[in-house]
């Protein structure tokens, strides 16, 4: 499974409208199980958020991230050691 494959198929699912949380979690879980494994990290950062954006405060620069953890990635000090390693 290549990154431009992977690309390509989040470019498509996000096109059939989805709530930013819920899609975090289904391309976690398709991810999974495409890839047979348990240990999974997917992260939509800096996302425009409709909800904010188009509703409510219609407030167009507000930006959000969210996060889908699962197997060793659930657990916070291997994040961290990650995320200390690459810097």
């Amino acid at each position: 499974l290549g990154l431009s494959k992977i690309n390509r198929w989040v470019e498509w699912v996000v096109r059939r409208g989805w709530l930013q949380e819920e899609l975090t979690t289904y391309i976690g879980h398709k991810l999974r199980k495409k890839l047979q494994t348990k240990d999974i990290y997917v992260g939509l950062i800096n996302m425009q958020h409709g909800c904010v954006s188009f509703r409510g405060k219609n407030d167009t620069l507000a930006y959000t991230t969210t996060e889908f953890y699962s197997g060793k990635y659930a657990d916070v000090e291997f994040r961290k050691a990650i995320l200390e390693s690459l810097s």
